[in-house]
Order: C-alpha cells, then structure tokens, then sequence
C-alpha cells in the first residue's frame, strides 16, 4: 500500500520535532473533545480533521527528519489489524 499525504506540507515540519508536535497533537485532541458537548457535527469533523492534519506533520517529521519508511509501518499496522480482526 503506498503512503501519501492528504494535506500540504506545513511548516511545522522545519520548525518542531518530535515532542514538539506531539504537544500539538494533544492540543488538537483537547479541542475535538471540546467540541463533543455541542450540537454541531461539522464543528466536530473540522476538529478531526484538524488532528489529522497535525498527526500528518507529526508523520512528515517522522519521515524526513527521521527516515521512517511510512510505506513500511503502515503495511505492517494493516497486518496488525487485520490479525486483530479490526477490518470487516
């Protein structure tokens, strides 16, 4: 399965590094529970998406600062799954 980004690069990726944003991702993560308190379902998905968005940096920093093969870890968290019996 090939890897690719859903988002454009940030700048982030240049200027944090692992635990750096780590933090934002946690920070991202607050404001989506934040929101599960209110009556809008598109103010949640945009919260969500925007932690996937700072997770997706956090795995360009992985890869470029790092040299992750993303390719490679996600074939082997689909195998994981699958053992696991998380896919239908």
């Amino acid at each position: 399965m090939a890897f690719e980004f859903r988002f454009p690069r940030t700048i982030f990726v240049n200027q944090k590094g692992l635990v750096g944003q780590t933090y934002h991702i946690e920070s991202e993560m607050e404001e989506l529970w934040d929101t599960l308190t209110l009556p809008d379902i598109a103010r949640i998905a945009e919260e969500a998406v925007d932690l996937l968005h700072s997770v997706e940096t956090l795995l360009h920093i992985l890869a470029e600062k790092h040299g992750v093969d993303l390719e490679a870890v996600c074939a082997a968290v689909i195998e994981k799954n699958k053992a696991r019996g998380y896919y239908s």
